[in-house]
């Protein structure tokens, strides 16, 4: 167990949810549920998906160009859509969260990265 994390602030979640703590069982939640607490005021849960996905935002960024740019701008603005994802979820739409978040990402940095070949 990670003692040194700190515990969300809010503590707030859903009826019938208790905030998510950290703990070695953190890994083993979904990422939906976690959207699901994160939109909750789970700040813990919030903070977990973007530790997730974060690599998955730099493998995003690792070959964007753009004049003026440099790849911290490119991560900067992966990192607001990977947030904006987590914010707007929703589950009832049937989808995965990795496919929203990646799908959210690219739209947020429409033009930015390059097509694939």
């Amino acid at each position: 167990m990670n003692d040194m994390h700190p515990l969300p602030s809010q503590g707030k979640a859903s009826p019938g949810q208790a905030p998510l703590r950290p703990s070695e069982q953190a890994s083993a939640v979904c990422d939906e549920t976690l959207a699901g607490l994160a939109q909750s005021g789970d700040t813990f849960a919030e903070e977990e998906l973007v530790n997730r996905y974060t690599p998955t935002v730099y493998a995003f960024t690792r070959n964007c160009y753009r004049d003026g740019w440099e790849r911290v701008d490119f991560v900067q603005e992966g990192m607001f859509g990977l947030i904006r994802a987590i914010r707007t979820y929703s589950a009832d739409k049937h989808v995965p969260f990795s496919a929203f978040a990646i799908q959210r990402r690219m739209r947020f940095n429409n033009g930015f990265f390059p097509p694939s070949s």
